[in-house]
């Protein structure tokens, strides 16, 4: 147990600040979408069903997360991220629409011996508007030039 803090908790502050950088990255495109107004107008009320309408067709669908997993990836550098970010919302709706991508689809088997099956192949996967790509025995993936490729396209058109 001693062994299994001294590995977690210094991936705690690791965590927060991924989890600071999505929400500021999603403030940040947010408020480059809003026009800056020219000039000071008096608005009249709006009843609250025309809000509500409005606020409903305004909303923008989640935003595609997708977390490459691999043989040996460390079980917190995708869960916790999977976890956390999974639950962010604007107070009516997710966030990110989370999903898990691995080079071959199939099970594959963490660092501690967890056997998780990816949702998605690189071939079939969605567009990603933000990849996380986590820690763990990286040394294949570094050597690996499908993944090396797959990553270099996805991170390119992805937002983040």
């Amino acid at each position: 147990m001693k062994n299994l803090r001294r590995r977690v908790f210094p991936l705690v502050p690791i965590l927060a600040m991924l989890l600071s950088m999505a929400i500021s990255a999603i403030k940040a495109r947010t408020a480059a979408m809003l026009t800056p107004c020219e000039e000071q107008r008096v608005v009249q009320p709006v009843p609250q069903k025309q809000k509500a309408v409005a606020a409903r067709t305004e909303r923008t669908a989640p935003r595609n997360l997708a977390i490459f997993i691999f043989d040996g990836v460390q079980i917190i550098d995708y869960t916790g991220p999977f976890e956390v970010l999974g639950q962010a919302h604007d107070g009516e709706q997710r966030l990110f629409n989370i999903y898990t991508v691995a080079e071959k689809g199939g099970p594959i088997t963490t660092n501690m011996g967890m056997t998780v099956v990816p949702k998605y192949t690189f071939d079939d996967m969605p567009r990603a508007d933000v990849l996380l790509l986590p820690g763990g025995n990286t040394q294949p993936q570094l050597a690996n030039p499908k993944v090396i490729n797959w990553v270099q396209d996805t991170s390119t058109k992805a937002d983040i």
